[in-house]
């Protein structure tokens, strides 16, 4: 059980947890009985342990994961007084490459308008590693494009970010409901060289300026693609929802 009392009022809140679950063991039920004979009977029945689960509570929201929903787990959940809870798992492996978790702000600059990010990037502990900051828009072709640059907490250069980004469909929605129901974004990490080495998605939510709103995501570097779904999708590795 871990809890604990968050005191935040306009900002966020949370805690990064390893969860450590060894292979499971059959539980062996062993009777004895006499036949009408009188010869002892041993019976041994094999029994499996209840499946694992994760269960978040708090006083508005409640909800239960499995470890399959926890391998692959990228969420937010709007609560109805305004406020959201985020949830992001991966699944570590013991041999595995670095990974973790990028979060901050997204939004229109309040001065120029053009949307633009900035945050941090943790490791797989949720430990602050680095920096990140970038702007997005539509190019002439009329694609969302976004770009941004990743650097270490010293300054050093880490690596050149750009993919695409999307509002969630909703042609009906007017311009609140379009900001509060956000979007995802997706993809590279590229070196000095402008050669892919990494990946990264997540999703935002788009605020009236930049100090309004959010996004969080996931992000990895130079693992083997292990698409087994034939798309050549960098994220569709089934164990971790890349």
């Amino acid at each position: 059980l871990i809890e604990w009392v968050s005191v935040t009022t306009v900002h966020n809140d949370g805690i990064a947890v390893d969860l450590y679950v060894p292979p499971p063991r059959p539980i062996l039920d062993t009777t004895i009985t006499t036949d009408s004979l009188g010869n002892d009977v041993i019976t041994v029945d094999t029994l499996w342990p209840d499946p694992v689960t994760v269960t978040f509570a708090t006083g508005p929201y409640s909800r239960t994961f499995t470890l399959g929903e926890l391998a692959a787990l990228d969420t937010v959940v709007e609560l109805d007084d305004g406020n959201a809870i985020a949830f992001h798992a991966m699944r570590i492996s013991r041999i595995q490459c670095p990974r973790g978790f990028l979060f901050g702000f997204w939004g229109p600059d309040k001065e120029t308008g053009r949307i633009g990010f900035k945050g941090m990037f943790t490791d797989k502990h949720g430990l602050i590693t680095g920096f990140v900051r970038g702007h997005a828009g539509v190019n002439d072709n009329g694609e969302r494009v976004w770009f941004g640059k990743w650097i270490s907490r010293n300054g050093r250069f880490e690596g050149f970010l750009r993919g695409t980004w999307a509002p969630h469909p909703d042609m009906h929605a007017n311009g609140m409901a379009h900001r509060r129901a956000g979007g995802w974004f997706r993809g590279g990490i590229y070196d000095a060289n402008r050669n892919r080495i990494g990946e990264l998605r997540g999703r935002y939510c788009d605020g009236r300026y930049m100090r309004d709103g959010f996004f969080q995501g996931r992000w990895r570097l130079n693992c083997p693609n292990t698409d087994t779904t034939g798309t050549n999708d960098p994220f569709a590795n089934l164990d971790d929802g890349f």
